[in-house]
């Protein structure tokens, strides 16, 4: 991809595309792990030799532990005294490597999933180590020979993804990786996280194992022939909640998960989008920086599930929230915030909201709700922005 072109489908067009990084460049987040400390703690002293080129590893090799490459260099030449509690700069198009290292899937046109991934996966670099579940990334990225993850990354059980990474970030400690060098992340779609992995996630957070946890949402089992899951919204057609004479698709509210995952104390929750992708890329940064568990929970739109044009995944994932269907925040935990029970905070408050009406009537799983509908719909979202905004703006 042109830088032009990868400048504009990130930031819009008119802003500059980054130049090529420097060759071994491991992302945002390991450059700047050399010049600022990582969450509440400075990064461990450098060991010596520990700089030897992965270029030995072989491709697909995931039970290799990741060797650090000697980056960063001169990034640590910049610093200047004084300045290495400095917060990091946001991610941005001149600061975010061209390199690709989520390409050739066969995803469906228009795949908000697959752009979450590869957002993420700029952000973190080429040594983290990915795990993924049954779904649709698993099913477009790892089919061979065209498996299309630069990373290391595997398939885990459908149940097992936060197991798996307990499992992964276990042997890469005891291998003597630093955290700050390797980040071990799983990308689940809704129902592989919602709903079968729930178990393990859960578990996860209480062990407080030091993993990043990335649900990209796309509100129904779509991999399998879009089937509602518990984060599937009221009103949405799906093969198991079909639209009919007495029932208008979906009878239930969309699950409440980031608030779920919050109230395990989890060191650190966002909720993001693929319609603001500074902002998701942002919380995937600051969320590689905090040790312990992380989870980030990724509105993702699926056009083939969700009955719009491949074109528009990227302006309903923004609609979304515009018009407050879905809201971008932020959970600290007592371990980073400080506070007994942790803080929560929108990221974005809007002062006015867009049509409602306009954004489900643009989709064809919501064709068969009535005005009525569409009325108790916004009658609901405007009860939760007003709890939002007394608790945690």
């Amino acid at each position: 991809m042109t830088q032009e072109r990868w400048s504009e489908v990130l930031f819009g067009a008119g802003v500059d595309a980054p130049v090529e990084a420097p060759s071994g460049e491991p992302g945002v987040a390991g450059r700047l792990s050399a010049a600022t400390p990582r969450g509440r703690h400075a990064a461990p002293e450098r060991r010596p030799g520990d700089a030897a080129d992965p270029a030995t590893r072989r491709p697909g090799d995931a039970s290799a532990a990741p060797e650090r490459r000697p980056a960063a260099a001169d990034a640590s030449a910049e610093r200047r005294p004084g300045d290495a509690g400095a917060p990091a700069p946001r991610p941005s198009a001149r600061t975010i490597p061209d390199d690709e290292l989520f390409f050739g899937h066969k995803a469906c046109a228009g795949c908000g999933g697959s752009l979450a991934v590869r957002a993420a996966l700029k952000v973190l670099g080429p040594h983290a180590v990915c795990a993924l579940p049954a779904g649709c990334m698993s099913a477009v990225g790892f089919n061979f020979p065209q498996l299309c993850f630069a990373n290391n990354a595997m398939i885990t059980p459908f149940a097992a993804t936060a197991a798996v990474l307990t499992g992964i970030e276990a042997g890469l400690r005891a291998q003597g990786i630093k955290p700050e060098d390797c980040t071990v992340v799983g990308f689940a779609g809704d129902g592989g996280t919602a709903d079968i992995g729930l178990q393990a996630l859960s578990g996860a957070i209480d062990r407080d194992d030091d993993i990043l946890y990335i649900c990209y949402d796309n509100e129904a089992y779509m991999n399998t022939g879009i089937q509602k899951s518990s984060l599937t919204p009221f009103g949405a057609k799906t093969t198991t909640t079909p639209a009919g004479r007495n029932a208008h698709g979906c009878l239930t509210q969309k699950k409440s998960l980031f608030e779920i995952v919050a109230a395990h104390g989890i060191p650190y929750a966002a909720t993001a989008s693929i319609g603001y992708l500074p902002d998701f890329m942002a919380k995937v940064q600051k969320a590689a920086s905090i040790r312990g568990t992380k989870y980030i929970h990724v509105m993702a739109p699926c056009p083939t599930g969700w009955g719009c044009g491949v074109d528009e995944a990227v302006e309903l994932a923004k609609e979304v929230v515009d018009c407050g269907l879905w809201y971008l925040a932020e959970y600290e935990g007592p371990a980073v915030s400080g506070r007994p029970g942790g803080t929560f905070s929108l990221t974005r408050n809007p002062r006015s909201f867009t049509s409602v009406e306009a954004y489900l009537r643009r989709q064809g799983r919501f064709r068969a709700l009535t005005d009525e509908e569409v009325a108790s719909v916004v009658v609901g979202r405007d009860q939760k922005w007003e709890a939002l905004r007394r608790d945690w703006a």
